[in-house]
């Protein structure tokens, strides 16, 4: 982790060969193999408050980088579910900040699934 105030997290894109090899449509960004980027305030971490924010962030960030709201029949709304999780973990884990991975691993963020 860095000194800086704003801290980015940046994320493969999440699932996208897996996605299309079952004919789930993914966002164009994520066919395209690109890379996302998120981004954290480093005040955000330091309170409980800022900590539920910052996951609702996440969880809202990969929900529509997965396209979550789109997926109609249960097969393609457990891969949305699925490509979310991943990427959320993803996000969790490239932040790097020990505050905001224990409150994802005790489920201040609870998975839909």
């Amino acid at each position: 982790m860095t000194d800086r105030k704003t801290l980015t997290a940046r994320i493969a894109a999440p699932l996208a060969a897996l996605a299309a090899a079952v004919g789930f449509v993914a966002p164009q960004a994520a066919s395209a193999g690109e890379d996302f980027r998120f981004k954290v305030e480093r005040e955000d971490l330091t309170t409980s408050t800022g900590l539920k924010r910052t996951l609702k962030r996440i969880e809202n960030f990969a929900d529509a980088t997965c396209n979550v709201s789109a997926a109609r029949d249960l097969r393609s709304k457990l891969i949305a579910q699925d490509c979310a999780a991943d990427v959320q973990r993803q996000i969790v884990d490239a932040v790097d900040h020990p505050q905001l991975s224990a409150a994802h691993d005790d489920g201040i963020f609870i998975a839909r699934r």
